[in-house]
Protein backbone atom coordinates (compact mmCIF):
# COMPACT_ATOMS: atom_id res chain seq x y z
CA UNK A 1 0.00 0.00 0.00
CA UNK A 2 0.98 3.30 -0.86
CA UNK A 3 -0.86 5.48 2.08
CA UNK A 4 0.46 8.89 2.70
CA UNK A 5 1.18 7.84 6.08
CA UNK A 6 3.70 5.91 5.17
CA UNK A 7 5.94 9.14 3.24
CA UNK A 8 3.90 12.13 4.35
CA UNK A 9 3.05 13.31 7.89
CA UNK A 10 -0.54 12.64 8.84
CA UNK A 11 -2.52 15.26 9.97
CA UNK A 12 -4.66 15.35 12.48
CA UNK A 13 -6.75 17.57 13.78
CA UNK A 14 -8.56 17.03 17.82
CA UNK A 15 -11.76 18.75 18.75
CA UNK A 16 -12.72 19.23 22.53
CA UNK A 17 -10.33 16.65 23.80
CA UNK A 18 -7.88 17.14 27.06
CA UNK A 19 -4.17 17.03 27.13
CA UNK A 20 -3.51 13.94 28.23
CA UNK A 21 -5.98 12.34 25.77
CA UNK A 22 -3.68 14.25 23.04
CA UNK A 23 -0.43 12.87 24.87
CA UNK A 24 -1.85 9.65 24.24
CA UNK A 25 -2.56 9.94 20.58
CA UNK A 26 0.45 11.31 19.57
CA UNK A 27 2.21 8.60 21.69
CA UNK A 28 -0.27 5.53 20.11
CA UNK A 29 0.66 6.74 16.68
CA UNK A 30 4.60 7.30 17.36
CA UNK A 31 4.97 3.81 18.23
CA UNK A 32 3.40 2.97 14.93
CA UNK A 33 6.14 4.58 13.59
CA UNK A 34 3.30 6.51 11.91
CA UNK A 35 4.91 10.87 11.72
CA UNK A 36 1.90 12.67 12.41
CA UNK A 37 1.26 16.17 13.03
CA UNK A 38 -1.39 16.90 15.68
CA UNK A 39 -3.55 19.93 16.85
CA UNK A 40 -6.62 20.30 19.23
CA UNK A 41 -9.13 23.23 19.13
CA UNK A 42 -11.91 23.50 21.97
CA UNK A 43 -14.33 25.31 20.74
CA UNK A 44 -16.84 26.29 17.14
CA UNK A 45 -14.91 29.26 15.99
CA UNK A 46 -11.08 27.58 16.11
CA UNK A 47 -12.74 25.05 14.90
CA UNK A 48 -14.06 26.10 12.02
CA UNK A 49 -10.73 28.86 11.83
CA UNK A 50 -8.83 25.30 11.65
CA UNK A 51 -10.36 23.59 9.16
CA UNK A 52 -10.54 26.73 6.73
CA UNK A 53 -6.92 27.26 7.18
CA UNK A 54 -5.50 23.88 6.35
CA UNK A 55 -5.84 20.19 4.91
CA UNK A 56 -6.55 17.50 7.86
CA UNK A 57 -6.24 13.79 7.05
CA UNK A 58 -8.10 12.85 10.32
CA UNK A 59 -10.53 14.53 12.85
CA UNK A 60 -11.07 13.24 16.25
CA UNK A 61 -13.21 14.39 18.44
CA UNK A 62 -14.75 13.61 21.55
CA UNK A 63 -19.30 13.92 22.06
CA UNK A 64 -19.67 16.37 24.88
CA UNK A 65 -22.32 18.40 26.00
CA UNK A 66 -21.00 22.02 25.35
CA UNK A 67 -19.90 20.61 21.38
CA UNK A 68 -21.28 17.31 20.93
CA UNK A 69 -20.10 14.90 17.41
CA UNK A 70 -23.05 15.90 15.37
CA UNK A 71 -21.58 19.88 15.64
CA UNK A 72 -18.53 18.56 15.08
CA UNK A 73 -19.54 16.47 11.97
CA UNK A 74 -21.89 19.03 10.43
CA UNK A 75 -19.19 21.67 10.40
CA UNK A 76 -16.70 19.17 9.26
CA UNK A 77 -18.63 18.76 6.44
CA UNK A 78 -19.36 22.29 5.72
CA UNK A 79 -15.67 23.51 5.80
CA UNK A 80 -13.62 20.04 5.00
CA UNK A 81 -15.87 18.00 3.06
CA UNK A 82 -14.59 14.11 3.06
CA UNK A 83 -12.44 14.13 5.81
CA UNK A 84 -12.63 11.22 7.97
CA UNK A 85 -14.11 11.84 11.86
CA UNK A 86 -13.68 9.06 14.46
CA UNK A 87 -15.47 9.88 17.50
CA UNK A 88 -13.44 9.35 20.47
CA UNK A 89 -15.75 9.35 23.94
CA UNK A 90 -14.42 9.17 27.42
CA UNK A 91 -17.99 6.89 28.62
CA UNK A 92 -20.30 4.23 26.57
CA UNK A 93 -22.58 5.86 24.20
CA UNK A 94 -26.20 4.35 23.93
CA UNK A 95 -26.63 2.52 20.38
CA UNK A 96 -29.19 5.17 19.55
CA UNK A 97 -26.66 7.94 19.52
CA UNK A 98 -23.95 6.03 18.26
CA UNK A 99 -26.06 4.47 15.55
CA UNK A 100 -27.48 8.56 15.12
CA UNK A 101 -23.54 9.27 14.58
CA UNK A 102 -22.25 6.64 11.89
CA UNK A 103 -24.99 7.20 9.88
CA UNK A 104 -24.90 11.05 9.66
CA UNK A 105 -20.54 10.73 8.71
CA UNK A 106 -18.89 9.62 11.85
CA UNK A 107 -16.53 6.68 10.37
CA UNK A 108 -16.18 5.03 14.14
CA UNK A 109 -17.03 5.26 17.69
CA UNK A 110 -14.52 4.83 19.93
CA UNK A 111 -14.00 4.53 23.79
CA UNK A 112 -10.76 3.89 23.88
CA UNK A 113 -7.05 5.31 22.35
CA UNK A 114 -5.50 1.61 21.52
CA UNK A 115 -4.86 -0.26 18.40
CA UNK A 116 -8.11 -0.14 16.92
CA UNK A 117 -7.72 3.98 16.40
CA UNK A 118 -4.67 2.89 14.57
CA UNK A 119 -7.15 0.66 12.45
CA UNK A 120 -9.45 3.04 12.16
CA UNK A 121 -7.70 5.77 10.76
CA UNK A 122 -5.62 3.88 8.15
CA UNK A 123 -9.14 2.63 6.86
CA UNK A 124 -9.95 5.98 6.52
CA UNK A 125 -6.99 7.03 4.86
CA UNK A 126 -7.53 3.73 2.37
CA UNK A 127 -10.83 5.44 1.76
CA UNK A 128 -9.21 8.50 0.74
CA UNK A 129 -6.89 7.11 -0.97
CA UNK A 130 -9.24 5.16 -3.24
CA UNK A 131 -11.69 7.74 -3.33
CA UNK A 132 -9.09 10.53 -5.07
CA UNK A 133 -8.06 7.28 -7.30
CA UNK A 134 -11.45 6.86 -8.60
CA UNK A 135 -11.88 10.67 -9.04
CA UNK A 136 -9.06 10.75 -11.24
CA UNK A 137 -9.52 7.73 -12.59
CA UNK A 138 -13.04 9.22 -13.51
CA UNK A 139 -11.82 12.36 -14.97
CA UNK A 140 -9.50 10.78 -17.19
CA UNK A 141 -11.94 8.80 -18.41
CA UNK A 142 -14.27 12.03 -19.13
CA UNK A 143 -11.12 13.53 -20.65
CA UNK A 144 -10.74 10.59 -22.54
CA UNK A 145 -14.19 10.35 -23.72
CA UNK A 146 -14.49 13.82 -24.61
CA UNK A 147 -10.88 13.35 -27.38
CA UNK A 148 -12.59 10.28 -28.75
CA UNK A 149 -16.34 12.33 -29.30
CA UNK A 150 -14.05 14.92 -31.37
CA UNK A 151 -12.57 12.53 -33.10
CA UNK A 152 -15.39 10.74 -34.26
CA UNK A 153 -17.33 14.07 -35.23
CA UNK A 154 -14.82 15.06 -37.35
CA UNK A 155 -14.06 12.01 -38.74
CA UNK A 156 -17.64 10.35 -39.47
CA UNK A 157 -16.18 7.44 -41.84
CA UNK A 158 -13.27 6.30 -40.33
CA UNK A 159 -14.92 5.61 -37.17
CA UNK A 160 -17.47 2.99 -37.17
CA UNK A 161 -19.05 0.17 -34.95
CA UNK A 162 -18.80 -3.57 -35.50
CA UNK A 163 -21.70 -5.49 -33.75
CA UNK A 164 -21.92 -9.53 -33.83
CA UNK A 165 -24.71 -11.23 -33.13
CA UNK A 166 -25.77 -14.33 -30.88
CA UNK A 167 -26.86 -15.67 -34.53
CA UNK A 168 -23.72 -14.38 -35.97
CA UNK A 169 -25.29 -11.83 -37.60
CA UNK A 170 -22.85 -8.95 -38.60
CA UNK A 171 -23.70 -5.28 -38.61
CA UNK A 172 -22.05 -1.61 -38.76
CA UNK A 173 -24.69 0.05 -36.90
CA UNK A 174 -22.51 4.01 -37.39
Amino acid sequence: ENLKFMTEPLTVLIVGRDEQTFRDIRTLFSAANMIVSVESVTGQVSLVEKLSSQSWDVLLTDHQPDMDALQVLTLATLHAPGVPLIVLTSFVLDVQTTTQLIEVGAQDVLSEIDAVLLAVVRRCLRQNSHWRDFQETRLALEKSETRFRALAENLPGLVFQFVLETDERIFFPY
